[in-house]
């Protein structure tokens, strides 16, 4: 389950007892046991801020990995292409790439030899496209004209660990 949430949003005792799991009031995850999922989740449905942005399901085999990816993708121009048109005059053609924002959780699974215990190692990272940036085409001087061509800035977040789950 990856929820947004900010920190100063949630009830007083659920964030002090999240900022001790996570070591600092900003760590970007953390582990929780079945009860602060619970009141986190309660409490979220009254923030209206606050968002799910998925929740998977997967199932791996032993040893096996798995991704999954939740994402939108932005198309923009990142660079221009020189031709000539039927006069034989400069044409520019608009390159067109994509900047994907969202979420991809990386899982890798390994059940203990007495099947008692799993092993998980997870790799969640969130994307965020914070700006599509208009800047002039690194050409344009030699075209003798004013091209302008977009760069996206993505933030991201990610965090990896080993996690070992028992089996209830």
């Amino acid at each position: 389950l990856f929820l947004a949430v900010s920190p100063e949003d949630l009830p007083t005792a659920l964030r002090k007892s999240l900022q001790q799991t996570l070591g600092t009031p900003r760590a970007p995850a953390a582990y929780l046991d079945a009860q602060q999922v619970t009141q986190l989740l309660q409490s979220s449905k009254r923030l209206p801020l606050a968002s799910v942005a998925t929740s998977p399901r997967v199932t791996i085999f032993n040893g096996y990995s798995a991704k999954v990816e939740v994402k939108t993708l932005t198309s923009y121009v990142s660079g221009l292409t020189v031709g000539k048109d039927a006069k034989g005059d400069p044409e520019y053609r608009p390159v067109i790439d994509q900047a994907a924002e969202g979420i991809t959780l990386s899982i890798r699974a390994t059940a203990s030899a007495d099947r008692k215990y799993v092993t998980l190692h997870l790799h969640p990272q969130l994307s965020h496209l914070a700006a599509l940036e208009t800047v002039p085409w690194p050409g344009s001087a030699a075209a003798g004209q004013k091209l302008m061509v977009q760069k996206p800035h993505i933030e991201t977040s990610e965090l990896e660990t080993l996690a070992s789950v028992a089996d209830q």
